[in-house]
Formats: C-alpha cells, sequence, structure tokens
C-alpha cells in the first residue's frame, strides 16, 4: 500500500511539474510571439489553461493562434489529468477510512 501512494504522489508531482512548464512556456510563447508584457502573457496562459477565457487578450497573429490552439489542447489536457489525480488520491482515501 505505501508503494501505491508513492507512485501516486509520483505521478502528482509529475503533473503539476508539467502545468508549471506548460506556465512558463505559454508566458514566454505569449510575450515572444504576441509582444505582449509578462504580466498580460502570464495572465492570459492562465485564463487559457484554466478554460476562463475572459477574451480581453487574445492573439492578433497567426502564429499567435495557433500557439494558443497548442496551448488550449495540452494545458487543458494536462489541467484535467492533474484534477482528476487529485479527485482519484481523495476518493481512494475515503474509501481507505470506510473500510
Amino acid at each position: 500500500m505505501a508503494e501505491f501512494q508513492l507512485k501516486e504522489t509520483r505521478r502528482f508531482k509529475y503533473a503539476l511539474f508539467l502545468i508549471a512548464l506548460i506556465f512558463v512556456l505559454g508566458t514566454i510563447g505569449f510575450h515572444t510571439i504576441e509582444g505582449w508584457d509578462l504580466l498580460d502573457a502570464m495572465y492570459s496562459t492562465v485564463t487559457t489553461i484554466s478554460t476562463v477565457g475572459y477574451g480581453d487578450f487574445y492573439p492578433q497573429t497567426a502564429a499567435g493562434k495557433v500557439f494558443t490552439i497548442i496551448l488550449v489542447f495540452f494545458g487543458v489536457g494536462t489541467m484535467l489529468y492533474t484534477v482528476s489525480l487529485a479527485a482519484q488520491t481523495f476518493v481512494e482515501g475515503t474509501m481507505r477510512e470506510l473500510l
């Protein structure tokens, strides 16, 4: 059982690392491609990968639009994976307590 928890912890840390990596790459991408300042690029990255999408910042160039498509694909997928790992850990922990 301890080995299972270690494996789950490792997966969760990996998922968090991927989210951080996507956040950094998204910020750099928007900053470079669209020429936005770093704060606007970070803000746009967070609203994009969290699927909030306020629409106050959006790409104006074709390269920026392609970049956003890729960011949505990988960012949302990674966020969903991380949330599902957290939910799985919570549910399994609750089930262990009940049994």
